[in-house]
């Protein structure tokens, strides 16, 4: 489950960590865009349960975030 939102393209999963959706820039949060995105994440993904395909070759960040392909559940609990 999706417990706090870092940025409009990175989050915290419960039991996982940070998690940075793959392939995807956000704008810097100093900006109008990088706080859109920040909204747009937080309105996307806060609370709800997330299916993760965790990046084999990218492993984590630097910064310790993992890299990955994300999945919102369905109302009955399986990935959409």
């Amino acid at each position: 489950m999706v417990t706090s939102i870092i940025s409009g393209s990175s989050f915290e999963v419960s039991g996982i960590g940070c998690v940075r959706l793959a392939d995807i820039m956000s704008s810097s949060e100093n900006t109008l865009s990088g706080l859109k995105a920040r909204e747009f994440t937080r309105d996307q993904l806060m609370g709800t349960q997330v299916f993760l395909d965790l990046d084999n070759k990218t492993g984590r960040e630097p910064d310790g975030c993992w890299q990955a392909v994300v999945y919102k559940s369905f109302r009955n609990g399986t990935p959409n």
